[in-house]
């Protein structure tokens, strides 16, 4: 029998996976081929079941845990190189007391055969690799490299970052009209193919938000358009920021002074549909920015939910006639943006931290589950700048959703079913509490935080000028006093008056 370690070069189309499973060995220490789909790139390329992976793409993996192998292997671009051995080659090598390694002689090279091409497609895609390396690209679809810079004041960059489970990568949702991120040449429909000069192959989405948070205030952003990430994926060409064609754009010190006259960077001559102002029609449901302000002294009055069943943020319960309540809050809301940015790129802690940001005001962007279903059906992103979001204050004593009054109090069932407890094993939680808030400790029986009240002081009477002022301590005293019930023990009584109650027994 021949004992050989197999380098494995395994490739394929963005409309397939590799077709192998990856797990950790329970027995032996080390990284395993599981399940092998029959006729899958992996399957061509040789590897086979019980295989332990001994490289990844040049990089010995013996001190890797499972997940950093799986970024290795998602490191390239629709390709990866596995050196890997079966059991009795393993078993072999190690009782010789040899390292395995890609250096070593005597190693059995296998590859995943590449599609068959024309002889004309054959030369087009060989002289479209030679023209991209010698530089000739005046004729070909251009990346961009879009350096967006934010601008003192702005809230953010303007854009919203999509990931589509449907199909794999990062790609730009909305784009506000005259931000950093449109006057960097970003359009709607683009998709990121490395951030800061890293590339997002394999990134999670919540990985890509922090490689453009890294460096404050500025991101460096390769993208493609639709159409040009087609051209480049149909002729198996990997895009980069070496290419020779990239294009470069920058947004401008200064923020536009008119936004009705401001010459935006050309890129192309059609306008994405996705880029497009969305057509809604009047009888959309609303989307509503709940402005809540209060006084210092005061908690906006609702709870913020995070659970792990289902994504996003919510709204947990509100008190009856709080600042949020007041404003159109309502329990099982879902949370899109806070104080202007998106809810969906933040975490539970960052939304927290952004409401406290501003202690006495709050702006929420909030849908109901009616309207939430309603605008995912027809795959609308949700924002701020959308035709149908009604802005609510607490200030104003009426408020309108869709066309129904909303109610100043709740009813009595109402109240008691928010007050019901919930169960906290998966969900998180922070509250914007009651008038009078305690500081964040944690309950006893979950890591959850959440606020305690202390109680509230009565109030008065309302006074003549219509003020419900809190009482002073010795009005309170003086009011406790009067409740005290009567008892005829500590009365007074004189010895005349003691013998008449005695003679009348």
């Amino acid at each position: 029998m021949s004992y050989q370690p197999r380098l494995c070069h395994v490739i394929k189309t963005d409309d397939e996976g590799y077709g192998f499973n990856l797990h950790s060995g329970k027995e032996i220490k080390g990284q395993f081929v599981g399940k092998v789909d029959s006729g899958s790139p992996a399957d061509k390329a040789g590897l086979k079941v019980g295989d332990r992976v001994v490289e990844v793409n040049g990089v010995n993996i013996a001190n890797e845990n499972h997940k950093q192998v799986v970024a290795r292997i998602k490191s390239i671009y629709n390709e990866t190189k596995l050196l890997v051995v079966d059991k009795e080659t393993d078993e072999y090598f190690s009782k010789k007391g040899v390292v395995i390694t890609g250096t070593m002689t005597g190693i059995k090279t296998l590859k995943t055969p590449t599609k068959s091409l024309s002889n004309g497609n054959k030369s087009d895609t060989e002289s479209l690799r030679s023209s991209i390396s010698s530089g000739d690209t005046s004729n070909l679809p251009s990346p961009r490299l879009c350096h967006i810079i934010k601008w003192p004041g702005a809230d953010g960059y303007g854009f919203h970052l999509l990931s589509d489970k449907s199909k794999p990568g990062q790609f730009i949702g909305n784009v506000d009209p005259c931000s950093p991120a449109s006057e960097a040449g970003i359009l709607a429909g683009d998709r990121i193919v490395e951030v800061n000069g890293s590339p997002t192959v394999g990134e999670t989405h919540k990985n890509v938000i922090e490689k453009i948070k890294a460096v404050p205030n500025e991101t460096k952003l390769l993208v493609v358009d639709p159409e040009t990430d087609k051209y480049y994926k149909e002729r198996n060409i990997a895009v980069s920021s070496s290419m020779s064609n990239v294009k470069f754009l920058k947004t401008p010190s200064h923020a536009p002074k008119n936004n009705n006259n401001v010459e935006k960077s050309t890129i192309s001559s059609k306008t994405p549909l996705s880029q497009k102002e969305e057509v809604i029609p009047a009888s959309a449901p609303i989307i509503r920015l709940c402005i809540i302000t209060k006084p210092a002294n005061e908690g906006f009055g609702f709870h913020l939910l995070s659970d792990k069943s289902k994504a996003g943020k919510f709204i947990g319960p509100i008190e009856s006639n709080s600042p949020a309540f007041r404003a159109g809050l309502r329990e099982g809301d879902r949370l899109v943006e806070v104080n202007g940015a998106n809810a969906e790129e933040l975490t539970h802690k960052e939304i927290v931290m952004r409401i406290k940001d501003s202690p006495n005001e709050a702006k929420l962007l909030v849908v109901d589950a009616d309207a939430d279903g309603y605008y995912r059906a027809k795959g609308i992103q949700l924002s701020s700048k959308l035709s149908t979001v009604k802005v609510l204050r607490n200030t104003e004593m009426k408020l309108e959703m869709n066309g129904l009054a909303l109610k100043e109090s709740k009813s009595l069932n109402q109240i008691n079913e928010q007050s019901k407890p919930r169960p906290q094993s998966q969900i998180s939680v922070e509250s914007y509490g009651s008038a009078k808030s305690a500081p964040l400790r944690p309950t006893s029986s979950t890591s959850t935080y959440e606020l305690s009240s202390r109680s509230t002081m009565p109030r008065s009477s309302p006074s003549s000028s219509g003020l419900d002022l809190p009482m002073s301590a010795a009005e309170m005293r003086a009011r406790l006093l009067s409740k005290k019930k009567y008892d005829p023990k500590k009365e007074a009584i004189d010895l005349r008056k003691k013998y008449e109650i005695i003679q009348s027994m």
